[in-house]
């Protein structure tokens, strides 16, 4: 007799391996995207600080009263100025909220991921 097919053992080991590939893939995928999507914001978070430098620098040590005033001193790899609107509506979804404290002379920058505050000296 001629043999057709596959056994039925035959296609539950490769079942089985395919399960584990998967167990395994399916981490290392997620960690890959979240790791992306902090970098993404590290990146974010790095450009906003330069805007509220270059825009205390214009403006004789005063700061921005929210983040909408950067919008001038937001800039790509290119020099052009683009809006605040395209940092916080980003693939990461971090949203970005700025107070500024003139008391203590520092702002607090925070997002969905960390909260950093940075203290300046006149």
């Amino acid at each position: 007799m001629k043999k057709n097919g596959f056994t039925l053992v035959e296609l539950m080991v490769v079942v089985a391996i395919i399960g584990i590939l998967v167990a395994i893939a399916v981490p290392v995928y997620t960690s890959a995207i979240e790791n992306s999507r902090e970098k993404a914001f590290e990146s974010n978070h790095s450009i906003i600080v330069s805007a509220i430098n270059m825009y205390v620098s214009a403006h004789n040590g005063k700061y921005p009263a929210d983040l909408n005033a950067l919008d001038n001193y937001l800039l790509n790899d290119k020099g052009l100025t683009h809006s605040i609107d395209n940092l916080k509506n980003n693939p990461t979804g971090a949203t970005y909220t700025y107070v500024y404290d003139p008391a203590k002379n520092t702002f607090t920058l925070t997002s969905i991921y960390n909260s950093i505050t940075y203290t300046f000296k006149k």
